[in-house]
């Protein structure tokens, strides 16, 4: 499916558009003419997709649809003790963060970009600015910082701004790069601790 972030999203989870094929796979009439071989050969095609793995570029990450959380996901977490994790972005309004606060309870997942994943050196005046926003809000929920944390510099940054961090493709890059989970969570721990 399209991942229309190739500088940022090199392991091709980050799906901006679950409706068009991903361009370095080819395109949707591509799709359909493989689809169409595969039934004259009585193969069946199923389309596996991940949804919960839509990038930063996908417009659920800019505007989760709310009256489908409050309607539908709300109640069935809360029948089964569950908490639903929420993302804001630097472009996230004040007062989408507020009702997000106010209707959910668990951490809040403060993606540190708007649009990238993946390693960061540091993060800069903006990212920084937009820290001190959230934190000036005061909210009651804890909140996790996720989106480049890679090194020791980004990681003390999101200690310092929010309850923790969230570290995801450093560590599925060391994971891919060593082919060992523990080489990949040594690896980590080393560029997380210099």
């Amino acid at each position: 499916l399209e991942d229309n972030e190739p500088s940022s999203s090199y392991h091709g989870y980050a799906c901006s558009d679950y409706y068009h094929i991903d361009r370095r796979f080819g395109s949707n009439e591509d799709y359909r003419n493989l689809v169409a071989e595969c039934h004259g050969k009585g193969i069946k095609m199923i389309m596996d997709i991940v949804t919960n793995h839509c990038g930063a570029a996908h417009w659920w990450m800019a505007d989760l649809p709310f009256k489908d959380y409050m309607q539908t996901v709300k109640p069935l977490a809360d029948r089964f003790d569950l908490r639903v994790i929420m993302m804001i972005t630097p472009e996230t309004s004040d007062e989408r963060i507020r009702f997000i606060d106010n209707n959910t309870d668990g951490f809040i997942y403060m993606v540190s970009s708007a649009g990238i994943t993946g390693a960061q050196s540091n993060f800069g005046d903006a990212k920084q600015a937009y820290f001190r926003r959230i934190n000036a809000m005061n909210l009651r929920n804890p909140r996790m910082i996720g989106f480049g944390i890679s090194n020791r510099q980004t990681l003390q940054s999101a200690q310092q701004n929010a309850s923790g961090a969230i570290i995801g493709s450093k560590f599925v890059t060391l994971l891919h790069d060593t082919g060992d989970a523990n080489e990949a969570i040594n690896q980590l721990y080393d560029a997380l601790k210099h």
